[in-house]
């Protein structure tokens, strides 16, 4: 087996600390919200916040650094939006300041992630391998941040965590410094001495920017997520004048009630198990389960021959895990923790075979509007999550997870004509 540790260049080694880091503000932002004293709905509207910020933040710095010279700025960058919001969630309980603080850290940390990309596709010898690497290493970083998430829970309170996030955060970036090779440092100072780097430059150039191209600021703006996800993507004007095959209207439609669903379970599931009294440690233990399950059946999910069958039963599987979950009369103890242990193991493992199948279902069935179906999957997202903080404080848990389920299931029926 290889050595995560050998890669080369030596850098993909400093994506470790960015992602262990993140695995674990990722939930503690949200076991925050709850902790001083947020409702369903500022825990939905942290989590669309989140989504939201991550989703501009993909195509805003995906533009930017691929016009970018030098891409090694960028790459730093993304610690800002570690250290920032540790160091503001520890000193501050407002409400506003988190979400403030939660897009932040979603919109700045993809920086880091997109400027490895794009670094790796300078590379002219073994680009694929290196990508795969990239993200082999900071899969299993994600893994060993939730474990250590399920460790600092059992012992500290969350504001001490956040306290102690931000200044790992900013350790790494010194630590991180020795992987880098010298020839990127090398370029770096010389774009600090040359003023392109910093703060006001880089506002300056898109003000500028901006000024020059005014009429073409939207295009190019979603241009960006066609970068992210290796796909063009049109504007809904062009796209509308053009017109799409029926089908394929049918296929991103499905796609945004299957996120929609996918949003209304997601966004609660952690408010849920707090309210049914289990302790940050089991819920960063569950969340820890369904990322090992995850990752394991990625490459499993690969190889299955047939795409249109597994998809429906992952869709029916899915959905029926959401009803399941909600039922009232289950929700005893200790069934509880068998319950929830069997919810995430599913939500693992049909997880792996969504993802996966649909991204080779949409380049089999439509491979140039890959960039648009990912727009309908955050967008879909986004608005489930807006949704069942209102469901859940109007009609309860069971009728959320219950809409969910109905959602899925709708989907597989449209797939099913679609096929």
């Amino acid at each position: 087996m290889h050595n995560p540790l050998s890669l080369k260049p030596r850098w993909l080694i400093s994506i470790i600390p960015y992602k262990l880091v993140m695995a674990i503000m990722s939930t503690l932002i949200i076991l925050y919200v709850i902790d001083v004293g947020g409702r369903a709905e500022e825990v939905s509207l942290t989590v669309a916040t989140l989504t939201l910020g991550g989703l501009i933040g993909s195509l805003l710095w995906s533009y930017l650094i691929n016009r970018a010279k030098n891409k090694l700025g960028f790459y730093l960058l993304g610690y800002l939006g570690l250290i920032f919001p540790s160091l503001i969630l520890y000193f501050s309980q407002d409400f506003l300041l988190i979400l403030i603080s939660a897009f932040f850290f979603s919109f700045v940390t993809a920086s880091t992630y997109f400027a490895g990309l794009f670094m790796i596709s300078k590379t002219k010898k073994g680009m694929d391998k290196m990508i795969g690497r990239f993200e082999e290493v900071g899969g299993w970083a994600w893994v060993a941040g939730l474990v250590l998430g399920t460790l600092l829970t059992s012992f500290l309170n969350l504001r001490t965590i956040f306290l102690i996030l931000g200044i790992l955060s900013l350790l790494s970036i010194l630590l991180i410094v020795p992987s880098l090779e010298r020839k990127l440092l090398v370029k770096f100072k010389e774009k600090i001495k040359e003023e392109e780097l910093g703060l006001l430059p880089m506002v300056e150039r898109g003000v500028e920017f901006i000024l020059k191209e005014e009429e073409f600021v939207v295009h190019h703006f979603f241009r960006g997520l066609g970068a992210v996800v290796k796909g063009p993507l049109s504007l809904t004007h062009p796209i509308v004048k053009i017109g799409l095959p029926k089908t394929h209207i049918y296929f991103h439609l499905s796609f945004l009630l299957l996120f929609i669903s996918f949003g209304l379970v997601s966004s609660q599931i952690i408010n849920f198990q707090k309210q049914n009294g289990l302790s940050d440690s089991l819920v960063f233990m569950f969340s820890l389960l369904s990322s090992v399950v995850a990752a394991i059946f990625y490459s499993k999910a690969s190889k299955t021959k047939n795409l249109e069958k597994t998809l429906k039963c992952m869709y029916a599987l899915r959905g029926l895990m959401f009803l399941v979950v909600g039922i009232p009369f289950l929700l005893f103890y200790p069934f509880i923790y068998f319950l929830f242990f069997t919810f995430f193991l599913v939500d693992g493992f049909t997880w792996a075979h969504i993802l996966i199948l649909s991204n080779s279902n949409i380049l089999r069935v439509a491979k140039g509007e890959i960039g648009l179906n990912n727009f309908f999957r955050s967008i879909g997202f986004i608005i489930g999550s807006f949704l069942a903080g209102i469901v859940v404080s109007s009609l309860g848990f069971f009728t959320n997870f219950l809409m969910a389920s109905i959602i899925v299931f709708m989907v597989a029926l449209i797939f099913k004509k679609m096929g």
